[in-house]
């Protein structure tokens, strides 16, 4: 034992002087080195970088661990630093610093491929010359580095002229450099396989002696157990004589005790034996008393069994006649009942045949209230909604909104209408929009357009939905051309002089219910808009249209084309006023 603690003692102080002579470049060395040189290198984008983020290529955490402890706390250029380990090239990504060692086997040439303009700088230790960014080796004791300056400038990468100026300069110095590194690393390793040969050879006699002083142990061991057990055994043999003797002492004791209790218990048993003659000759006299009585209770058992007999056949005569008696008043009460429950339904059905012509007499009546109330209703909903819309919402309870590529869209308006509405008492004012509209529904109705919705003295009206009608355009336009011609006629025997003011156009639309309180089927989509502005821009009693619609009829109409004029929202359009010379004759 004190051979092997001298040995480690010898194996200590000789591995710490070979480190002293060596300077072992530690990991704290290599952090410490690392941040150094990138508080002397400026990012392109550095002004952007909140966090400096250093990565490590390598398959052990080992040298990674001490990076992540010594930055800790530490800045590069005034900012925080963090690390990240990399195990594989393809994962070398969001980050400013890159280090890898060649002791890790990684090929610099494909990292290098991996953070080619990403802003990334590469540092890596004991490369070949211009094979990475910033390369540094340890050679005599001492840190260099150099600097491959076409990939830095590449990369957009500067530093300072200090720092500059500590590099190493050329390919060749950096080969003297690398190998003088090269002959250390061998010397060193040359040394360690000296000293690992002499340990081994010290490791295998300190085993022997070890197991010589196993052995002496073992003996020793074997006799010290031999002799307990000799002891044990001698201190058992004493206990057990020890104890057979109490026992000897204990049963002589119990002897004389036992043969006393034997003497007293023969005297017992005399007296009882003088007990028992005398109880058996008691019994024997009893004996003969029971046989006497038990002679008379035979007798009379057999009295007995002739009266159960007797009383049996009685009791099943009885039994028979009661059962015919229940049979007859069973047979009675059923039929009594039978004819109650005939008489009973008869009443019943009586009852509920008349009470079932009754109750269809009023669900008759009820049907027809419900009619003429569904009629009423559904008058009421076509007035105020279109006949499709309508069927859809009630055979479905709901309608989708629609989506309408080619309608024509009927905007018109009063001119001078506040002016006149202002003159008229309100009642007949309500009775001429009344007239008006009215005419002006049924104009709508005979050229398969519907109406919208009235605003005021505002009117607005569609053609071609909700049923597709590819004569839209022709169907709003005699329609127009009727309530002009319906104004013009009506203004010759009245004392109001009306006005009016049309625009068209043509587009798509999207159709649908709004609200669920008060249904209202209204339209929605720039066309509504554009329509409104030809109405806003046409002149009294003239129909301004857009060039879309003009298009579509410019070989059924006649046409005057206007100069184009500015609308808000859209710029300058094309407009045309629909020849009134050519307005249908049809009257309503």
């Amino acid at each position: 034992m004190k051979f092997k603690f001298f040995f480690l003692l010898f194996l200590f102080v000789f591995t710490g002087r070979l480190n002293a002579q060596t300077q072992v470049f530690t990991n704290t060395d290599r952090a410490t080195f690392i941040i150094d040189i990138a508080q002397y290198v400026t990012w392109r984008n550095s002004k952007k970088i909140d966090t400096y983020r250093l990565g490590v290529l390598d398959r052990d955490s080992l040298f990674f661990k001490e990076l992540t402890s010594f930055a800790s706390g530490r800045t590069i250029q005034g900012k925080p630093v963090k690390t990240v380990l990399f195990d594989s090239i393809i994962q070398i990504n969001n980050v400013e610093i890159v280090f890898l060692n060649r002791n890790t086997g990684f090929d610099i040439d494909l990292v290098y491929q991996q953070i080619k303009g990403k802003q990334i700088l590469l540092l890596s230790e004991n490369y070949p010359y211009h094979k990475s960014m910033i390369n540094f080796i340890v050679a005599g004791g001492k840190k260099r580095f150099e600097i491959n300056q076409a990939r830095m400038d590449a990369e957009g990468f500067k530093t300072t002229v200090t720092f500059d100026a500590l590099a190493v300069k050329s390919e060749l110095d950096w080969h003297k450099i690398y190998s003088e590194t090269e002959k250390e690393l061998y010397e060193q390793k040359g040394k360690v396989a000296q000293l690992n040969d002499s340990i081994q050879l010290q490791k295998v006699e300190i085993e022997k002696q070890e197991q010589v002083l196993k052995e002496l142990v073992t003996e020793v061991n074997l006799q010290k157990k031999r002799l307990v057990q000799y002891m044990d055994e001698i201190e058992l043999l004493e206990q057990e004589t020890n104890q057979q003797k109490k026992q000897a002492f204990q049963l002589l004791s119990e002897i004389k005790k036992k043969q006393k209790v034997l003497e007293e218990k023969e005297n017992e048993l005399l007296l009882m034996t003088d007990k028992i003659k005398k109880k058996e000759a008691e019994n024997i006299r009893q004996e003969q008393i029971l046989d006497k009585q038990s002679q008379s209770i035979k007798i009379q058992k057999d009295q007995i069994d002739e009266q159960d007999k007797v009383l049996n056949k009685q009791l099943e005569k009885l039994h028979q006649q009661s059962i015919i008696i229940n049979l007859g008043v069973t047979l009675i009460i059923m039929f009594i009942v039978l004819v109650y429950f005939i008489y009973r339904s008869y009443k019943i059905k009586k009852q509920s045949v008349k009470n079932l012509k009754e109750k269809n007499k009023i669900i008759n009546e009820q049907k027809v209230l419900v009619e003429q109330e569904k009629e009423k209703s559904d008058a009421l909903l076509l007035n105020i909604l279109p006949s499709k819309v309508a069927d859809d919402l009630k055979l479905k309870g709901f309608t989708e909104p629609e989506e309408f590529r080619a309608v024509t869209v009927f905007f018109s308006d009063f001119v001078g209408f506040t002016e006149i509405s202002s003159k008229m008492p309100p009642k007949q004012l309500i009775d001429e929009l009344n007239d008006l509209y009215t005419i002006f529904d049924n104009i709508m109705q005979q050229h398969h357009c519907e109406r919208i919705k009235t605003i005021g003295d505002a009117y607005m009206a569609v053609c071609g939905m909700p049923v597709a009608n590819n004569a839209h355009a022709y169907n709003m336009a005699e329609a127009a051309l009727a309530i002009l011609n319906y104004i013009k006629q009506r203004n010759l025997n009245s004392s109001i002089q009306w006005k009016l003011r049309i625009g068209l156009h043509s587009g798509r639309v999207v159709g649908g219910i709004v609200g669920t309180k008060k249904f209202i089927y209204d339209i929605f989509g720039d066309t509504i808009n554009v329509a409104a502005r030809m109405e806003s821009n046409s002149l009294p009693m003239r129909i301004n249209m857009s060039e879309s619609t003009y298009l579509i009829l410019k070989d059924s109409f006649s046409f005057e084309k206007r100069e184009a004029i500015q609308v808000k929202g859209k710029g300058l359009m094309n407009m045309y006023l629909l020849d009134t010379d050519a307005m249908a004759q049809n009257m309503v």
